[in-house]
Order: C-alpha cells, then sequence, then structure tokens
C-alpha cells in the first residue's frame, strides 16, 4: 500500500473514532492550538467545546487538547487556500479546509463579530498570500506558463483575421448576399401569409354576420308563430266562450218554454200527488209554503 493510501487510511480510522466518541460533533477536522497546523491532531467541534486528539501506534485516541468557546470577546481569523487561522482571546487556532464553516459557527457563539485580516490586493492570490519569496516565485512562473500561451494564441489570431485575401472576401460577399436573397425570400412569404390570413378574417368576419342576420329571422319568425298561436288560442277561446253563452241561453230558453203552470196546489196534486222537488219544471215558490225545497207535499 502507498504513502498517499495509508495516509487517507489513517485519516478516516481517526475521523471514525472520533464520532464514535463525539457523535454529538457538527465538525471533525485537522486542528491544531498554535500557528503551523499538524496533521496528526484532529479535533471534534461542539457546541460548547473542542476536543483535539491524535491517534496512538496502538490505533486508540489520546486527547491532546480542549479549548472552550468563549462569549463576547474580541477574535481575528486569515483565511488562506488550506487553511485558516483564528485569534480566539489570545489563543491560536489553526484549521484545514473547513476555516470559513468555523467562522460561522464562532459567530454564532460570540456577541462581537470576528474580524477578518486584511490584505494588499496582491497578497490575495494564491501563491502570494504567505509573503515567502520561493512560494511567489513558483506561482509566478506558473501563471506565467498558463498566461503567456494564451495572450500568444489571442495575438495570433489577431493577425491571422487581419489578412483576408480577396477570394476569401468575395466568397463572404456572395455567402452575404445569399443570406439577404434568404431574407428577402422570406419576407415576401410572410407577406402573401399575412393577405392570406387578412382575406380568410375578412371571410370569418362576413360568415359570422351572415350567421347573425340568419339567426336573427330565426328568431323574427319564431316569435312570430308565438304571436299567430296565442291569436289563435285566444279567438279559440272566444269562440267557445261564446258557443258557452248560447247554449246556456238555449237551455234557459228551453227551460223556460217547459216550465209546468198549476194555479193551486189541489191542482198540482192531481197530476202529482206527492208534490214535486224545486228542479222539477211544475215547482213554485209560491207552492213551497215551508220553503223546503219540495212543494204541496202532503
Amino acid at each position: 500500500m502507498s504513502e498517499n493510501q495509508n495516509k487517507k487510511s489513517s485519516t478516516t480510522g481517526i475521523k471514525e473514532l472520533i464520532r464514535e466518541k463525539h457523535p454529538d460533533a457538527w465538525l471533525i477536522e485537522s486542528v491544531s492550538i498554535q500557528r503551523e497546523l499538524k496533521v496528526d491532531g484532529y479535533g471534534a467541534f461542539t457546541q460548547d467545546k473542542l476536543f483535539i486528539y491524535k491517534l496512538s501506534p496502538e490505533k486508540k485516541l489520546i486527547l491532546i487538547n480542549t479549548l472552550d468557546w468563549p462569549e463576547g470577546k474580541n477574535g481575528h481569523v486569515d483565511h488562506f487556500a488550506i487553511k485558516s487561522h483564528f485569534t480566539i482571546d489570545g489563543i491560536n487556532l489553526t484549521i484545514a479546509n473547513k476555516g470559513k464553516d468555523l467562522q460561522l459557527f464562532l459567530e454564532e457563539q460570540k456577541k462581537d463579530s470576528f474580524a477578518q485580516k486584511s490584505r494588499p490586493f496582491y497578497r490575495k492570490i494564491l501563491g502570494f498570500r504567505s509573503k515567502k519569496v520561493w512560494k511567489m516565485a513558483v506561482a509566478l512562473f506558473i501563471y506565467l506558463l498558463f498566461i503567456i500561451p494564451f495572450v500568444m494564441g489571442m495575438v495570433s489570431g489577431i493577425t491571422d483575421s487581419t489578412f483576408i485575401s480577396k477570394e476569401e472576401l468575395q466568397k463572404k460577399e456572395q455567402l452575404l448576399a445569399t443570406a439577404e436573397q434568404k431574407v428577402e425570400k422570406l419576407r415576401n412569404q410572410l407577406a402573401d401569409k399575412d393577405k392570406e390570413l387578412e382575406y380568410l378574417e375578412k371571410k370569418l368576419n362576413e360568415k359570422e354576420t351572415e350567421l347573425q342576420k340568419q339567426e336573427e329571422l330565426k328568431k323574427q319568425e319564431e316569435l312570430k308563430k308565438q304571436e299567430e298561436l296565442k291569436r289563435k288560442e285566444e279567438e279559440a277561446l272566444k269562440e267557445q266562450e261564446a258557443r258557452s253563452q248560447e247554449e246556456q241561453k238555449q237551455y234557459t230558453a228551453q227551460s223556460t218554454s217547459q216550465k209546468e203552470y198549476y194555479k193551486n196546489c189541489t191542482e198540482l196534486r192531481k197530476v202529482y200527488p206527492s208534490g214535486v222537488s224545486a228542479t222539477h219544471p211544475a215547482y213554485a215558490s209560491k207552492h213551497d209554503r215551508d220553503k223546503d225545497g219540495w212543494a204541496c207535499e202532503r
């Protein structure tokens, strides 16, 4: 197994052991309470405290330091490429990779925000942050390796594009003319389509107007039919009433013509010994003395 693989396996192992010991830790990362970062120290970051461990040859955790999170005091932070350095109440704390996460956590725990260390513009560039000459030289060399070919390629492209032959120019002009012809053709086609749409819209409007007229005529005819039907019903009703009145008159006349007259009950009893009811043609109110609807009863 290679050295990198052994190192990775060791890192994973110590983190797993710390996680078992501190299941409430929100972060487990390489950390040291000093300026330089030691890779064999790993911290368990909890809400109240920092526990720093290292791994013994027997693969057991050894507690090497602790730090209680202070409250309401000053602090500073300086972020580098692969680590961040904190000054917390005079205590130097260096963490790998997760410096900004730790800053957010500490700013929630402390009443005063951390002041971030300011640098000149050039020191914000990777390789120029530490002010070490050899690092800046290496970084400058690497940047030049990327920048010089890029600039040369740009200059070469500009130079090549400056000199265009007549043939290429003619080809481009022909392509441009062809494109303009196609555009003009499309424009004419669109104009024809617009005219066609206008014609269809006009026809549609005419059809709608015609349908509206037909609908109006149909409504008027239906209204006339209803009025005619109503008039006929009224005439039929009037005829029926007149017929009923005529029949009533005929019945009254007939009843009057069939009426029987008797001078007194003696004469009436000669024909009707038991008398007659009020509905009988021979009935007369003068013969019904007790007004019980029966005349000349015995």
